[in-house]
């Protein structure tokens, strides 16, 4: 049995770049046991066998994980393919192989990795840091060290590991970080397999970090790397060998990096073409563009990021060994029922989105605060306004002076915003309108600060930039349900206020009852935008006027406050989730957070409530 073995993983999509790194590392390291982890199954109708003599072994990884299909659900292809490491590694090392090493399928070996085979000798583990020179320009900072830190020190396109007691000890910890959590993640620590390996050399001995400048050279670190080609065709790197290079996201973010920052570097564009080429000469026919096997449904029905994720956050809930199945008491059946949609259909991205703005006027002298700055909006937008019977006439002077397409409605003062919202809901055809925006004329008469709080959630919303930056999101995000503004994505163990009993007789019969609050938030003060899809758990229920409380200035415990926090729930039933954008976009970047605050100017907290 060779000595050293190297594996890679990797989709049917990424083929031709799996064959590259088997050839040329068959070229460079003859000896050597080459294995494919296939995280994919074929296309219809491929039938293709010639890829396969470039590998040795060529794992099926549902070998690996007896519940490979419900641990695949969870992940996108990315996460997927690299998932799969930790438990590939524990399987090669259990074969016997005595070192082993990990390359990624976009790797490209140039000169043999003997260094590597031997530095094993005396070494348990190898890692190559993305940076081992620091950079000086601001601009080269940012992208490189500052990048480094959020993404991983080390770069997991390269790992190599003995069969020693310390190797199999990283292999198995490796492997039960990633069976627990490989995900995209950055908000939560987690980059995949990557980040998890910065803590390699603080929980583990005998670890060799290998800053030679020939191994692992790609876009990161291409600004401190001089690359040369010499007249004997051999490559060099700060003048020593070039080892393997990095071709990460080729034609995309890693080829914008690469002319950056190797600007005047021919040899390294040299490179870049040659694996082009490469590229071409061994794409295998037959293979869709963007082709991933788990990807899809069953029935073809393609699985949104934001399905995916619904699943891995409720898996006390998944008890599904098949959840790509589509037939009756199935994972796709009993949440897309709910809805009678596929996946796809409750995020679509219409052509041009029409909003709905509903918007109940309680107080309709601050209308004019509103029309003023919606006027000006350039989008499709029709305004649905419920007021009581006595204040019709205040709202129509006040929407003579504008030319909307608006609609008013009278309702009873009953249900504060709520109801009146609910009723409107009903009128709303989601296949006219994509967008739903609600507003409120709202006053805040108990708190000091109730100016502020109005302005603030208005202002996210009703300037004409502002709501052409929130519809931005909505194309941009298929996975946001409910939009916010920022700083109002309130916790909802934090400000449950007297609302939980309401609340959980609301998830239950929305079908959710067993989501759970921790880490979890809804918008306070009742102003932000959805997809109808968004609302349409709670507008199902058919709420009746007499669940309702009389109105006699409530500031918490009632239906209509417990339907503020439901609204999440509702998101969710529909697999979608509450978020916030920045109050002013303006000069900023178009950002989006997800995580709740805990501490909030506009509320007391839960506790305090109870201390009253």
């Amino acid at each position: 049995m060779p000595e050293v073995h190297v594996y890679t993983s990797f989709s049917y999509a990424y083929l031709s770049r799996a064959r590259i790194l088997a050839q040329s590392l068959r070229n460079a390291n003859p000896g050597w046991k080459i294995w494919a982890i296939m995280v994919d199954r074929p296309p219809k109708g491929f039938l293709e066998t010639e890829w396969e003599k470039d590998f040795d072994v060529i794992l099926d990884p549902e070998i690996l994980f007896p519940d490979w299909k419900a641990f695949v659900f969870k992940h996108d292809i990315v996460e997927a393919c690299t998932a799969v490491k930790g438990r590939a590694l524990q399987h090669i090392l259990d074969s016997g192989a005595e070192k082993v090493i990990y390359l990624d399928p976009d790797i490209a070996v140039f000169h043999p990795l003997d260094h590597i085979a031997e530095k094993l000798d005396t070494a348990s583990v190898i890692l190559t840091p993305h940076q081992v020179d620091p950079n000086s320009s601001a601009v080269d900072f940012m992208d490189n060290e500052q990048i480094s830190l959020k993404y991983g020190i080390y770069n997991l396109g390269f790992i190599a590991v003995k069969n020693d007691a310390i190797g199999n000890a990283v292999a198995a910890w490796w492997n039960d970080c990633l069976y627990r959590a490989c995900y995209d993640s950055i908000e939560d620590g987690i980059f995949t397999d990557q980040k998890y390996c910065d803590l390699i050399p603080c929980l583990f001995d005998n670890v060799y970090i290998e800053r030679h400048p020939g191994y692992n050279v790609a876009s990161w670190n291409i600004s401190q790397r001089n690359v040369k080609i010499g007249q004997d065709g051999k490559i060099a790197v700060n003048d020593d060998l070039l080892r393997f290079y990095h071709f990460t996201k080729i034609n995309s973010d890693g080829e914008g990096m690469t002319r950056r920052f190797a600007a005047g570097n021919y040899a390294v564009f040299e490179i870049w073409n040659w694996y082009k080429r490469r590229l071409r000469t061994l794409e295998v026919p037959g293979i869709p563009n963007r082709y991933w096997h788990y990807g899809q449904l069953e029935d073809g029905t393609p699985i949104p990021k934001s399905i995916r994720l619904f699943f891995r956050n409720n898996l006390s809930l998944m008890n599904y060994e098949n959840p790509f199945s589509v037939g009756q008491g199935s994972f796709a059946s009993n949440y897309r029922l709910k809805g009678h949609q596929k996946f796809g259909r409750a995020t679509r991205v219409p052509a041009e989105h029409k909003v709905a703005c509903v918007i109940h006027a309680f107080y309709p002298e601050l209308l004019d605060e509103m029309f003023s700055e919606l006027a000006n909006y350039k989008g499709k937008l029709k305004l649905f306004l419920t007021t009581p019977a006595d204040k019709v006439g205040h709202v129509q002077t006040a929407l003579k002076r504008y030319k909307f397409d608006a609609e008013v409605i009278v309702t009873a003062n009953h249900g504060r915003d709520v109801l009146p919202f609910l009723t409107v809901l009903k009128k709303i055809d989601p296949e006219e309108f994509s967008l739903i925006l609600k507003l409120h004329t709202k006053r805040s008469k108990h708190l000091d600060n109730g100016e502020k709080w109005r302005r603030e959630l208005l202002a996210c919303f009703i300037k004409p930039d502002e709501l052409s930056a929130a519809v931005r999101i909505f194309n941009d995000r298929p996975d946001v349900g409910i939009l916010g503004p920022a700083g109002h994505n309130v916790s909802m163990e934090g400000y449950m206020g007297s609302n939980e009993t309401h609340l959980n007789a609301l998830k239950a019969r929305m079908g959710v009852g067993d989501l759970k609050i921790s880490k979890l938030g809804f918008i306070a003060g009742s102003i932000f935008m959805a997809r109808p899809a968004a609302l349409q758990a709670l507008s199902d229920l058919n709420l009746q006027s007499r669940e309702f409380e009389h109105e006699a200035s409530q500031t918490d415990g009632t239906i209509a406050h417990a339907i503020e926090r439901a609204w999440t729930f509702s998101a969710a039933a529909r697999l979608l989730k509450v978020a916030t954008k920045p109050i002013d976009t303006r000069g900023g970047s178009l950002h989006i957070e997800e995580a709740a605050v805990a501490s909030y100017d506009f509320a007391p907290r839960s506790h305090d409530i109870a201390a009253e």
